[in-house]
């Protein structure tokens, strides 16, 4: 549960503005106080004030009032001073939560290390597997033993698949950016893609507007991320509909606009589309998705899923010009 905070809003002089509800809970003797200076004598706390510069410069101390101990955060705003305060036990047991989390991270990163090493050797022993049975002396046992043995084969490099977006998903975006033309990356996703959609019977259509400043990216990463959105587009179109890719120039933004030919997603599915949490199974699609939100939003951009009318939806990526 988040920990709840009181705020007491002064100025730098100590004569107290405002006050939020949490501080006349905690704090009822001192809530009819003008001053920190009688607050501070009420609650006999002689470290709310006067405020040390320490204090000030730590951004936070841990105060005892009455028989419960607090963590004091102050925030400087120009001539005013915020004060917070949040039960120490919280912001404890909220900062062991996390170091908790974190720890989990490194394990599920190792574990998936260790996994797909497995996984590898896994697949040799398929392969050899069906390198014994596909013999002509092995007869039709031996077939439907091979066929057995292709979808081992096949289960263990989807599994490999996942685990190596999962690693991805446990470590931090690091960009490398260099100042280039989006519209020429999005050409060539274009292009790619349409190596994609071909085969799928669906047409891939762009519009690409001439009035698109340069501006820094991560080539490498933002192609995956915007290569996860043209996929899952084709993917979901029924053949001889059309994919449609717009990049306009709207206002500071340069905005890309994926729209599919998809069945109609409701307001929950269009709104849990990057969150592969929320899928019934985790797969490839969803990983990707949801890697490709982290890489945009790495970018200092920003997408949602709106619906594209009847059917369809229209994923819309805003990045800074």
């Amino acid at each position: 549960m988040e920990a709840e905070s009181a705020f007491v809003l002064c100025h730098t002089d100590g004569r107290i503005v405002a006050e939020n509800p949490m501080w006349r809970q905690w704090f009822a003797a001192a809530t009819d106080c003008t001053h920190l200076q009688a607050a501070a004598a009420r609650l006999a706390c002689p470290q709310l004030w006067p405020l040390s510069s320490a204090a000030v410069e730590a951004g936070a101390v841990e105060v005892q009032i009455g028989s419960q101990s607090y963590l004091m955060h102050v925030h400087t705003l120009g001539e005013w001073l915020l004060l917070e305060f949040t039960a120490a036990e919280q912001d404890r047991a909220a900062q062991a939560e996390t170091d908790a989390l974190l720890d989990m991270g490194r394990l599920t990163s190792r574990l998936i290390h260790d996994f797909r090493n497995q996984m590898g050797g896994l697949k040799l022993y398929a392969s050899y597997l069906k390198k014994r049975l596909a013999g002509a002396e092995a007869g039709t046992a031996g077939q439907e033993g091979a066929e057995i043995a292709d979808k081992i084969i096949e289960g263990l490099n989807t599994m490999a698949e996942h685990a190596t977006l999962v690693s991805r998903m446990t470590k931090p975006i690091e960009l490398r950016c260099e100042t280039g033309e989006l519209a020429a990356l999005v050409e060539q996703l274009v292009s790619e893609q349409r190596l994609r959609a071909t085969p799928r019977h669906v047409q891939l259509v762009s519009g690409l507007a001439d009035d698109l400043l340069e501006l820094p990216f991560d080539v490498q990463q933002l192609h995956a991320a915007l290569t996860a959105l043209l996929a899952r587009a084709i993917e979901v179109s029924p053949p001889q509909t059309t994919v449609t890719v717009t990049l306009q120039r709207d206002a500071e933004d340069c905005v890309l606009t994926v729209t599919d030919a998809g069945a109609r997603l409701t307001d929950a599915q269009r709104a849990a589309l990057f969150d592969f949490l929320t899928h019934e199974r985790l797969n490839k699609n969803a990983l990707e998705l949801a890697h490709a939100k982290r890489i945009l939003e790495a970018h200092g951009g920003s997408l949602v899923a709106r619906a594209a009318g009847k059917v369809g939806t229209s994923v819309q990526v805003r990045l800074k010009i």
